[in-house]
């Protein structure tokens, strides 16, 4: 299940799906992230308006977690955009 995927970092706000795809779950995606975390796989999420600008220290929270989350295995990124 897991592809060796040790880390989740899912950069959509919630409810943002609402519009398209599958009916949302109570976590605001079209999954619940406690899967992953039962799993164990650590999950993060970095809400970023679509096609929106970051600041720099946004970004730099990201770059410490994908940086962190590297050193445990692969990871997965995902948005909606």
């Amino acid at each position: 299940m897991t592809q060796g995927i040790h880390t989740v970092i899912n950069l959509q706000e919630s409810g943002e799906h609402a519009s398209c795809g599958n009916p949302l779950e109570k976590s605001g995606f079209t999954y619940d992230p406690d899967i992953f975390m039962e799993s164990p796989i650590y999950y993060y999420n970095f809400k970023w308006k679509d096609y929106g600008f970051a600041n720099t220290n946004f970004i730099l929270d990201i770059v410490k977690v994908i940086s962190f989350a590297l050193t445990q295995g692969k990871i997965a990124i995902h948005c909606h955009a």
